[in-house]
């Protein structure tokens, strides 16, 4: 288990209109037929990257976080902490202003920052994506926050931490714990939040969070199945300087709960490489029961579930969902599970990754 949540921010900077050639089927289809007058729409940012980051570098100070894993422009790293360096802000921005003439600031794409920040209960992976080219409506800077418990790590080879097997003794403490822990998460999420407000103008701002489970493929039993996954996954699945250890036991999670006959509800679940695979409504399942968080057998759909399942799973039939699903295809990626900020007044429900904004040129 690790907390997830995102921030996706709409600052306040001039912007310009583009009519795009549709990329979908049915809107192309259409394209053709009214001889070019439908087209998708996308918006382009004025700002320059080194102004948005210096913005950005002084929000994060202010809650402590100095410490940068990437920062990457167009895919193509700046600097990369590959030591464990701290405190290295100032050393990432000025690796990239002294590489980055003014030019290439004014036409950047896509801007990557990586950080990682520590407290009393989380290590905290926070990825934010500056698209400044994106679809109407869907706002330009995305902050996913993704929180590994900071007090679990891994002891040795097929051992999970003693800590972790003192939650799962009883329901009542699983579910004490992670409430507990997934309150602390908001907190901290909603801090950034606040900070953002208040050292960025801001025109929109929206926040969600959620629970998010990993069903690995088989079991686990060491280290040699982290690896790094592609850069669309959230920053716990990259297998950055520092993180492995904590994010060992988020691989034995499942398999815990199902030895434990956990009731779960309300999470996302993931495999091992950071895809989607369902989401879990209000209406959870025994853990212990059939084989969906069951590592020694194929994936199946957890009986009785309310189950939101990832178009790509649905897609494969890989799982056979009869009618257990409580979504569909075009449900998938909805708020069912995750906590709106419930403050921030915006109707925005896009996700913190948003592949598509960086495509445009």
């Amino acid at each position: 288990m690790y907390f997830t949540g995102s921030l996706t921010v709409d600052p306040s900077q001039l912007t310009h209109i583009e009519k795009m050639k549709p990329t979908h089927a049915f809107k192309k289809m259409l394209y053709v037929l009214t001889a070019g007058k439908v087209h998708d729409r996308m918006e382009h940012e004025t700002f320059c990257a080194i102004s948005i980051l210096q913005q950005l570098n002084t929000c994060l100070r202010s809650l402590g976080i100095t410490n940068v894993i990437r920062l990457a422009k167009d895919n193509l790293d700046f600097y990369l902490d590959e030591a464990g360096k701290k405190d290295d802000m100032k050393e990432a921005m000025e690796h990239f202003q002294i590489e980055v003439d003014q030019l290439e600031a004014d036409v950047f794409k896509t801007l990557y920052l990586v950080l990682e920040h520590d407290d009393e209960h989380f290590k905290y992976l926070i990825e934010i994506k500056v698209n400044r080219c994106h679809k109407v409506g869907v706002h330009p800077i995305s902050i996913e926050v993704n929180g590994l418990i900071k007090e679990f790590k891994m002891e040795g080879a097929g051992d999970p931490p003693k800590r972790m097997t003192e939650i799962f003794k009883s329901q009542d403490k699983y579910d004490a714990f992670q409430s507990w822990k997934r309150n602390y998460f908001n907190q901290f999420l909603a801090s950034l939040e606040m900070t953002v407000k208040a050292h960025m103008h801001v025109d929109d701002i929206s926040r969600k969070s959620s629970v998010a489970v990993i069903r690995p493929k088989s079991k686990v039993r060491d280290r040699s199945r982290i690896s790094r996954s592609p850069v669309e996954r959230s920053p716990v699945y990259h297998n950055y300087h520092g993180t492995g250890d904590f994010f060992f036991y988020a691989l034995l999670w499942s398999e815990m709960c199902h030895s434990n006959s956990i009731f779960m509800h309300d999470f996302q679940m993931m495999d091992e490489d950071g895809s989607a695979l369902m989401e879990i409504g209000e209406t959870g399942f025994d853990a212990g029961d059939g084989n969906a968080m069951n590592p020694d057998a194929p994936l199946e759909a957890p009986v009785g579930a309310d189950i939101t399942p990832s178009p790509e799973l649905q897609e494969s039939g890989a799982v056979d969902f009869g009618d257990s699903s409580g979504g569909g295809f075009f449900d998938f990626g909805g708020d069912s599970g995750g906590d709106s900020g419930g403050d921030s007044g915006s109707s925005c429900s896009s996700c913190s990754s948003c592949s598509s904004c960086g495509s445009c040129s």
